[in-house]
């Protein structure tokens, strides 16, 4: 299939939606939500989707959020470097850059208000817990006893642009003992979906150690929710602030069948151009369809085209080969789907 017919494809948006569902399994995309993605890729003038009949206009919510967007310059930004590097069954990596926010959240859920910020809006329902109390709730839950005095609770996560689209595979939540202090005391991590759903929340008792959890969710259909997570933090010399997570993924409790391991790097960033998250997501689509060549991942005609498009028009740093034996790590080992639980 030709890079004019891959094109042609992402006018018809059922089959698209399809393909994207099948690539995402776990991602609870549904139709209408598929179609608000498209339409508010064509509203932000998103060059990749040109083809769909160029930019909508703007509704009349979305030049109110470009304002309310514009004007917030008080929360720290950074620049996120994401490498995923995969080791079995083949070798193949690649690096995107992110965008991300910090922003402080409420004592309860019950007082919170959506908070904008330079890269969009960030919002409750796009995450598990938002507020003081609930991570409070949590550590007690979790770790059996009362957590250390907390008196705020600042959360590192990618917005929702022009309170449109949102991605955000990772989030951070850091907890101080005061409302001034600058070092935190201990930090749980957020795992989402392509969509910018949030879906797991993994712990960690004090700064400087590892998390070391299953999975709990499958992010594409390579991967299995019983899949063993080991991710270590990171910070910078003052403790104050995040310069990396990394996050190595086996199959197997001991570390057994390590196939992947995802790096993000952070950077403190001024305030610049928001990458539009539809374009990430599209992106994170074909990646997909490309590692799925070689890990025999049966989408169709269709899907094998949408595939080698991605080899040849998205960077790689390792390409992925275009056969290969899954040899076990497509889904879970036992051959079960990788969502299973």
């Amino acid at each position: 299939m030709s890079d004019i017919d891959v094109a042609g494809l992402l006018g018809e948006e059922w089959r698209l939606y399809e393909l994207v569902r099948s690539a995402f399994p776990e991602a609870g995309l549904t139709p209408a939500v598929f179609s608000d993605i498209l339409t508010d890729a064509k509203q932000s003038a998103l060059p990749v989707l040109s083809h769909l009949g160029g930019p909508g206009p703007l509704s009349e919510a979305t030049r109110e959020n470009q304002k309310k967007q514009a004007s917030c310059q008080n929360h720290t930004l950074y620049k996120l470097m994401a490498e995923h590097s995969r080791v079995a069954p083949f070798s193949a990596a690649f690096v995107e850059e992110c965008q991300a926010v910090r922003v402080t959240l409420p004592q309860s859920r019950e007082n919170c208000d959506a908070i904008w910020t330079h890269l969009g809006v960030v919002k409750q329902d796009d995450h598990l817990i938002f507020s003081v109390d609930e991570v409070k709730a949590r550590y007690a839950e979790v770790f059996g006893g009362p957590p250390p005095n907390i008196a705020r609770v600042d959360l590192v996560t990618g917005a929702r642009d022009l309170d449109l689209a949102r991605f955000s595979p990772l989030s951070i939540f850091f907890a101080y003992a005061k409302e001034s202090d600058a070092v935190p005391l201990f930090y749980f991590l957020e795992s989402g979906s392509v969509t910018g759903r949030p879906e797991v929340l993994y712990y960690a008792p004090k700064m400087g150690e590892a998390i070391f959890a299953q999975a709990g969710f499958a992010f594409t259909p390579f991967a299995c929710s019983q899949n063993w997570y080991t991710g270590t933090l990171q910070m910078n010399d003052a403790g104050t602030e995040p310069t990396s997570v990394s996050i190595s993924v086996a199959q197997e409790k001991n570390g057994q069948r390590h196939y992947l391991t995802v790096s993000v790097g952070y950077e403190v960033a001024e305030p610049g151009p928001v990458i539009f998250p539809g374009a990430q997501m599209i992106v994170a689509v074909l990646r997909v369809f490309a590692l799925g060549l070689g890990l025999q991942l049966d989408r169709g005609l269709l899907g094998r085209a949408l595939g080698e498009f991605s080899l040849r028009h998205t960077e790689w740093q390792i390409t992925p080969p275009k056969t290969g034996e899954a040899d076990g790590y497509c889904g879970c080992p036992d051959g079960t789907d990788g969502g299973a639980q």
